[in-house]
């Protein structure tokens, strides 16, 4: 199978989106980011869906040709589960450490749901996993379980895209877009927006695989003319650039012009070897990173924020990419190859030689 080299360089910047914003929200207490605090929301809201973009590619990439094979489900879920559950159960019960030092109170049933991947809604509000990040993996497990069945049938791809489009109609019946609230509902939570971007993965891939005259030969030309498509639309059709609804629309646009900028050029693009490890390691960034806060007021990191802001925005962001990269290698990594090893594994689906059905 073609390695996918554009594919990972695009995580690793997915993962920098997200740690810069939640970066900048800390450096920004204490004084002048120089941007408005708004382009800061915007790069990690840009990462979120890169991330969620990517993962709905991969997943129709690797297992195109196992849709109906017997195993191929059990197989993908096992290997998903063994990537995943993990290093986010080691980073949440860490959390829960952290916690419970501060003497914070927390029930028994928000850690359970929070291990189990489980959104749960108090009084009208969507509560947060312990480990604030673990939010989206609430949205990947969710994705995870209809792939999984979808796997289930030959025509499963065409299931797959088809429950998706009934969700997102759904949520503009239970919260349309121009009125658009923070889900208040379980209902509202599995059929949010956010379901997008898996959605373009899954078109990604079958372009990708099904028509290579389409690959983009000049991604950076691609890019930048998406990017002032996406300014001259900003200035002339979104009058009022605080309204929530017209940047949501924006936000998303935006990033499935950088996403599938990356994707589609993945065969003609030269990535450097510290981009792909970076790609590598952008999981155990992303989980990691809310948790160094501590750190970096350890090391002087709220001096240095009163002064230069900037400064300890960048500080927090190298001190993040570190620390994600030890993480990989010396647990994640590791961990992933030793259970891949030992944890009982259904036999691999043979890929049928014409490619599935779409």
């Amino acid at each position: 199978m073609q390695r996918l080299d554009a594919v990972q360089g695009l995580r690793a910047v997915a993962a920098w989106f997200v740690v810069i914003a939640h970066g900048a929200l800390w450096a920004g207490g204490f004084g002048s980011l120089i941007l408005p605090a708004r382009s800061y929301e915007l790069l990690g809201s840009l990462g979120v869906l890169m991330f969620f973009t990517v993962s709905g590619f991969i997943m129709v990439y690797i297992s195109r040709g196992t849709f109906g094979m017997p195993g191929a489900s059990l197989s993908f879920l096992q290997k998903r589960l063994i990537r995943i559950v993990p290093l986010y159960w080691m980073m949440t019960m860490l959390t829960l450490v952290i916690i419970l030092r501060n003497a914070e109170p927390v029930g028994m049933v928000r850690v359970m749901q929070s291990l189990l991947f489980i959104p749960y809604i108090v009084h009208g509000h969507l509560i947060r996993p312990l480990l604030g990040v673990g939010w989206t993996l609430n949205f990947e497990m969710f994705f995870y379980v209809l792939f999984a069945v979808s796997l289930l049938v030959r025509r499963g791809l065409m299931l797959l895209c088809c429950t998706l489009g009934v969700l997102l109609l759904t949520d503009q019946v239970l919260n349309p877009i121009w009125h658009y609230h923070d889900p208040s509902t379980l209902a509202q939570e599995w059929t949010d927006p956010l379901l997008l971007p898996f959605l373009l993965g899954i078109g990604l891939a079958v372009l990708h695989k099904s028509y290579p005259a389409i690959h983009n030969r000049h991604p950076f030309l691609g890019l930048a003319a998406g990017c002032l498509v996406m300014l001259v639309l900003q200035q002339t059709l979104i009058p009022d650039h605080n309204d929530p609804v017209w940047w949501r629309i924006a936000v998303l646009a935006l990033g499935a012009v950088l996403a599938s900028s990356a994707i589609l050029a993945s065969a003609h693009l030269k990535v450097p070897r510290w981009l792909i490890l970076a790609g590598d390691s952008s999981y155990s960034l992303y989980l990691v990173h809310p948790l160094l806060f501590g750190l970096v007021k350890h090391i002087g990191g709220e001096a240095l924020a009163r002064e230069l802001p900037v400064a300890a925005m960048l500080l927090y962001v190298v001190l993040s990419t570190a620390a994600g990269l030890a993480l990989h290698l010396c647990i994640e990594r590791p961990l992933t190859r030793w259970l891949g090893l030992r944890l009982p594994r259904s036999a691999p689906p043979t890929p049928r030689l014409e490619a599935a059905a779409a």
